[in-house]
């Protein structure tokens, strides 16, 4: 057939921002069309991030107590430290001169040990000599070194990563023997993470 006359043109369709408003952290994002087809009214929902860590969660925390005085050492008795060389943070705590650390809140850790050790008195020798990290009861690391002369001095030095999930804990280092000499002794603990 025949065409058809042009029929009227239509009134032009229309798009207008409604609201915005926050939605909770983790929550997808949506947008509504409150309006009509031709005159829409979008309304957008924009979810919230999560919350970051506070200044004091996210500022490093560590612990360097040092003793450079010869110690004399008792079977299953813990190394003071005179110094605290360096605190930052509130994670962990040690008054100078005491003989244990406190972590005051759980989280991951690394401690890191360094200390001079020589046999006095009468000794047996080969003599073997170890020092440990204890966390509360439990004993978290070891290291030893053997001496074969009585003028003998060495070193012992270890690294260990360990998790605190009940605070707070002491931590301490025992040595295994007597008749033993401990001097430049070093201990740096840092927290690393959270639990």
């Amino acid at each position: 057939g025949a065409t058809g006359a042009n029929g009227v043109d239509g009134t032009a369709a229309t798009v207008q921002v409604g609201t915005t408003t926050t939605g909770a952290p983790g929550t997808n994002a949506s947008v509504t069309n409150t309006g009509t087809e031709s005159n829409a009214v979008l309304n957008f929902v924009i979810p919230a991030g999560a919350t970051g860590a506070s200044a004091a969660e996210s500022r490093p925390s560590v612990l360097a107590v040092q003793d450079t005085t010869e110690q004399e050492l008792a079977e299953n008795t813990a190394v003071s430290f005179a110094t605290n060389l360096l605190e930052s943070g509130t994670d962990l705590t040690h008054t100078a001169g005491s003989n244990q650390i406190t972590v005051e809140t759980t989280g991951i850790y690394q401690a890191a040990l360094s200390a001079e050790v020589s046999p006095i008195g009468e000794v047996e020798l080969p003599l073997t000599i170890s020092l440990s990290l204890q966390l509360g009861t439990t004993i978290l690391e070891t290291g030893s070194t053997t001496m074969t002369t009585a003028e003998q001095s060495n070193t012992i030095a270890w690294t260990v990563p360990f998790s605190v999930t009940t605070a707070p804990e002491q931590i301490r280092i025992l040595a295994d023997r007597s008749n033993v000499v401990l001097n430049r002794a070093t201990l740096t603990i840092n927290k690393i993470g959270t639990v």
